[in-house]
């Protein structure tokens, strides 16, 4: 009798165990970004965390990104823009195989490090705009990829994720006729971008 129990309690053991077993990727990757005809480049370390009994998962992790033409205004055109980005997002694996296609999306933060003028933006009012700035904002990810496990520990990582982001873009107009105080311009601005990851997963 004490046998029976202790088979029944060990394979209730192993069971739960094996229903909540976890598993962690870390994954550095390069990211290349397109914002309407110029290309961008960043770099990003996430974590993935995906149960052996599910096929979904959360992505998290840091991302830094660089646009070399990013505005999308009429009156700022030619401006370039560097982001800090916190992200996370939901997993969705079509396939838990050695091949792992998967589908996802979530929310993005983006903190503005630095925003510069790349040659010379039209006037505003015969006014010129500078020191600008962009506040800090949420925006959304949608993404499709895969994995490819190459061995049990490393697997290659391939990723299109589309951002939509929009914020206010904030600059001062200095008046280049008359000597009168600068003014303070906002516009709705749009970094919208499509961007094309690749990366490496170390499986823990």
């Amino acid at each position: 009798m004490h046998f029976k129990y202790s088979f029944v309690l060990l394979f209730l053991y192993y069971m739960g165990s094996d229903l909540y077993s976890q598993h962690i990727s870390i994954t550095p990757s390069l990211s290349f970004g397109v914002k309407g005809s110029s290309a961008n480049l960043g770099a990003e370390i996430s974590g993935l965390i995906y149960f052996d009994t599910s096929n979904f998962a959360f992505n998290s992790g840091y991302r830094l990104q660089h646009f070399g033409n990013a505005p999308s205004t009429e009156e700022f055109k030619d401006l370039s823009s560097t982001s800090s980005i916190i992200f996370v997002h939901g997993v969705y694996f079509l396939s838990m195989m050695k091949v792992r296609p998967y589908v996802g999306s979530g929310l993005s933060y983006y903190l503005s490090l630095d925003v510069s003028d790349n040659g010379n933006p039209e006037l505003i009012n015969n006014k010129k705009p500078e020191n600008f700035d962009f506040k800090n904002q949420f925006g959304f990810d949608f993404l499709i990829g895969m994995h490819t496990y190459l061995d049990h520990i490393v697997s290659l990582k391939i990723e299109i994720r589309y951002s939509l982001f929009q914020t206010k873009l904030t600059a001062e107009l200095r008046n280049l006729y008359k000597n009168e105080p600068n003014e303070i311009y906002k516009s709705e601005t749009d970094f919208n971008s499509l961007h094309f990851m690749i990366g490496l997963n170390i499986n823990f």
